[in-house]
């Protein structure tokens, strides 16, 4: 995770993967609430994308939800899974052409609660 993420925010992104939960933001252009970096970090960091360019919400929306269509919820289990709270990398690879993956870079290996 990047250093200018708030604990918090850390904290939460490891939720939402946890949780299979991937964001895909919808910026509407001109409006400047929120800090598109930001929004692409988080997108990248659950597997998401961001829908921007335009001020048509609805488009966007649309695009957005179509996107999320088809889809597979892939389960990684690595043979050398440790529960060290580090952050470990993922990745994956296809020989089909003209497939876009996209999954978040890793997982953090929380130890169990005590």
């Amino acid at each position: 995770m990047p250093e200018y993420f708030h604990a918090e925010v850390v904290q939460a992104m490891r939720e939402l993967a946890a949780a299979n939960v991937v964001l895909s933001p919808v910026i509407a252009s001109g409006v400047g609430v929120f800090n598109p970096d930001s929004m692409l970090e988080m997108a990248e960091q659950t597997g998401g994308r961001v829908f921007s360019g335009s001020n048509d919400v609805a488009v966007l929306a649309r695009d957005a939800m179509d996107d999320m269509r088809e889809a597979y919820l892939l389960t990684v289990v690595p043979k050398d899974y440790r529960e060290d709270g580090s952050f470990h990398i993922l990745r994956l690879t296809t020989s089909r052409r003209g497939v876009e993956l996209r999954y978040r870079p890793g997982y953090v290996a929380d130890p169990p609660s005590k």
